[in-house]
């Protein structure tokens, strides 16, 4: 359904199972960076940066990077434009903070020691939940 949505987002969700359990070198690693490029494209997807910063979900930013738009806004964006029934929509921004704290232990492949295979394993699995209640909330 990720390939029938977008096909470039649909090889890179399949890619990261197809490294996660085939790859013999390091898969976590690699599967980590994958499914973060996965998550990050289907938010795009759904909240396109023009979209977002003309809805009441983006605020500027201080900085040197005002127009910068954080995931919880492409998050409360997609909920809102993509989500018909209200409670689920709530629902996933509920969990949205777990989801992001989850995002941020993807962030351990960028790690130059050794990974924690354990926590790399549940990272991807509760990512993966994540993006599948998604898939199913907006209809893919």
């Amino acid at each position: 359904r990720f390939l029938q949505f977008d096909e470039s987002l649909g090889k890179t969700y399949q890619e990261i199972w197809e490294v996660r359990y085939a790859t013999r070198a390091d898969p976590e690693r690699a599967a980590l960076y994958l499914i973060r490029q996965a998550f990050d494209h289907l938010f795009g997807k759904l909240a396109p940066d023009d979209e977002v910063r003309n809805s009441p979900y983006w605020k500027t930013k201080d900085g040197d990077q005002p127009d910068q738009i954080w995931r919880e806004e492409r998050i409360q964006y997609s909920a809102a434009k993509h989500i018909k029934d209200k409670a689920r929509a709530e629902t996933l921004l509920e969990s949205s903070r777990h989801m992001l704290n989850v995002y941020q232990a993807l962030n351990r492949a960028h790690e130059r020691n050794n990974i924690d295979c354990a926590k790399a394993r549940k990272a991807l699995e509760e990512m993966r939940a994540f993006l599948e209640d998604w898939a199913n909330a907006v209809g893919l």
